[in-house]
């Protein structure tokens, strides 16, 4: 057995526990890192025997306030951070795919790299394929694509260095939705290295009652987000924004081909 002292990726996956397909959650964690990868299951200790059942090789920590998703990632990060050379988490209905294994072979081999992130795929909840996530693989454009009103969606690709999480202050809980996508935003300010591989890392669940579903909201956070980080739309940012369209227009063929019609 991997002693726990000898794994350098921490995963934390925040979960209410009612949601079964963490079982799939946490064998594609421990599959793809079975000697790397330190798996953090926190959630309500009503839920932990349930949590346990379905995440047998994970450590259950108890959250420590019911207040979404980020405090609850960022509790067990602060904690815990300092003792692993990269981070991430990944939600109780996403999942991982052999490829990200890759992006912990990009921070291996360069130091000077501070994020990986690689392509999703978005299935439904019976685990079939819906389409492609948009994606562009010039991390440092994030921040200019953003301003364009151009969603970044990265997180379940994603991996960090754990210096970077905490030189950053983590996630800003005053969000619901787009911590992930402002933590990116803030890493470019700050001229971090983002590096990007083409291969599909992970599938995201879409489900009729998530809260990303809340459009009004998305949208006021966003707009909030583009004015607390001072982002300004200039000629770099349309014309990046023109590049991001172009290089995702497969993606939305297949869309097209699917729904009959473009639906970003």
């Amino acid at each position: 057995m991997i002693h726990k002292s000898e794994k350098d990726i921490l995963v934390v996956t925040p979960t209410l526990g009612k949601r079964k397909t963490l079982k799939k959650t946490a064998e594609t964690i421990n599959q793809i890192f079975p000697k790397r990868a330190h798996h953090i299951v926190t959630g309500p200790m009503s839920a932990k025997k349930l949590i346990l059942q379905l995440a047998p090789h994970a450590e259950f920590v108890r959250e420590k306030r019911h207040e979404g998703v980020y405090a609850a990632v960022n509790d067990v990060l602060r904690d815990r951070a300092s003792e692993y050379k990269y981070l991430t988490y990944l939600n109780d209905d996403d999942f991982w795919l052999p490829s990200y294994s890759g992006l912990a072979n990009i921070l291996d081999h360069n130091t000077n790299i501070d994020i990986a992130y690689g392509r999703t795929i978005c299935t439904d909840e019976n685990g079939k394929t819906l389409s492609p996530i948009a994606h562009f693989p010039i991390g440092a454009a994030f921040s200019n694509i953003a301003v364009c009103g151009i969603p970044i969606f990265t997180q379940q690709s994603s991996l960090i260095r754990s210096s970077l999480y905490t030189e950053l202050l983590g996630f800003d809980e005053s969000y619901k939705l787009v911590a992930d996508t402002d933590f990116f935003i803030r890493a470019n300010i700050a001229k971090k290295r983002i590096k990007s591989i083409q291969s599909y890392c992970s599938c995201f669940c879409k489900q009729e009652a998530q809260l990303s579903n809340n459009s009004e909201l998305m949208i006021f956070e966003y707009q909030n987000m583009i004015s607390k980080n001072n982002l300004h739309c200039g000629f770099k940012s349309h014309l990046l924004h023109a590049c991001f369209r172009i290089y995702n227009l497969p993606n939305y063929l297949i869309r097209l081909l699917k729904t009959r019609k473009l639906k970003y």
